[in-house]
């Protein structure tokens, strides 16, 4: 059975992702280590994909992230647990939403009601979201 190899460049090593031609990728976990070339080669290479975990990546940035709305057909979670907050706003994550009209989840973010803000307040969607599971961080300080 024929395969596809992608090779993942990033430091220290690399990560050698071995696809089957015959049988899509759906699901991919990466978290901690996903990186921009990483994204970049998952958006182009993976059209059948519906899951991704990029929990814990904190070297990606909100361009990077936005690289899956290539997958907008299928992609219908993006686990975006524990990313930096600096490098990835709650506009950028609206923007991702907004981009991904299947998406029902972003696993456990802990911006998500902010993300949604934005969505409806400053991009002024009006149509709902599919989105199904929900976390959310309170701050009890604001109110």
């Amino acid at each position: 059975m024929p395969r596809l190899e992608v090779i993942f460049p990033f430091f220290p090593a690399q990560i050698k992702l071995k696809v089957s031609l015959f049988d899509p990728f759906q699901h991919l976990s990466v978290p901690q280590i996903a990186n921009g070339a990483m994204l970049e080669t998952i958006s182009r290479k993976c059209a059948h994909l519906k899951t991704i975990d990029l929990s814990g990546s904190n070297v990606l940035c909100e361009t990077e992230i936005l690289l899956l709305t290539n997958l907008r057909a299928t992609l219908q979670l993006v686990n975006l647990h524990h990313i930096q907050e600096k490098n990835i706003s709650s506009m950028g994550v609206a923007k991702l939403i907004n981009a991904l009209p299947n998406l029902v989840s972003l696993g456990s973010y802990l911006k998500t009601g902010e993300a949604i803000h934005y969505l409806c307040k400053e991009m002024k969607r009006s149509h709902p979201t599919k989105l199904k599971y929900l976390h959310d961080k309170i701050n009890l300080k604001d109110q």
